[in-house]
């Protein structure tokens, strides 16, 4: 079993990667579209993915079963990673909202004076200012997502795709403890939190201390 641990961290990282980009991406560019474009039906759509933030994710365990399993997408990353991004959604683009609707339509306007495209506009001028709420979303995504177990457990059988969470948890069985391999297993699931925060703490003071300042 304590073999295994590598593969579980391997499909961790996979897992928890892949959320965060998806995450980030996908609430950025939805967030410019509700805050800076006027298309039919902008403000329905914005509660609705706000109304995500009262669902307890592990509430909607049993109709996001059987949506993968009518997917036939159980037993693989994806079953896990698609349910993380979705319940993620709601908080990211609360926060990326919050920061968009803070920069100066001025900037946008003066580059497209300039000549530059909507696209162009969008990657150069604003996602550089969004760093501090990206590095937030991340952090918020990669716990959610990292140390997450009741999914985790459900949607994956296979022990070849299981994560470092239900790994951890499988070292302890009835009749007999496996305490060495579940020491060396915590530390290896807590250093990447560890890390990540001291590499973006930076960024999410500022974040914070501009959402403050907002207020």
């Amino acid at each position: 079993m304590s073999g295994s641990v590598g593969i579980y961290l391997f499909n961790s990282v996979v897992v928890t990667g892949a959320s965060i980009i998806l995450t980030v991406f996908v609430a950025i560019t939805a967030c410019y579209a509700l805050e800076r474009m006027e298309w039919r039906f902008r403000k329905t759509a914005a509660t609705i993915l706000m109304v995500g933030l009262m669902i307890p994710m592990h509430a909607a365990l049993l109709p996001v079963f059987y949506m993968l399993k009518e997917l036939h997408i159980l037993n693989t990353r994806l079953s896990l990673i698609i349910p993380y991004v979705a319940f993620a959604m709601p908080m990211a683009i609360m926060i990326m909202g919050g920061f968009i609707a803070g920069i100066p339509r001025e900037l946008e306007e003066s580059a497209c004076i300039d000549g530059a495209s909507i696209y162009k506009i969008f990657s150069t001028v604003i996602v550089p200012l969004l760093k501090p709420a990206i590095a937030t979303v991340s952090i918020f995504t990669f716990l959610q997502a990292w140390n997450e177990l009741m999914f985790a457990t459900v949607f994956i059988s296979d022990n070849s795709r299981k994560t470092l969470t239900v790994g951890i948890q499988s070292m302890s069985g009835q009749f007999s403890t496996q305490w060495g391999p579940i020491g060396a297993a915590l530390v290896v699931a807590t250093l990447p939190t560890i890390i990540i925060y001291l590499f973006l703490n930076k960024e999410v003071q500022e974040s914070l201390v501009m959402g403050a300042v907002k207020g």
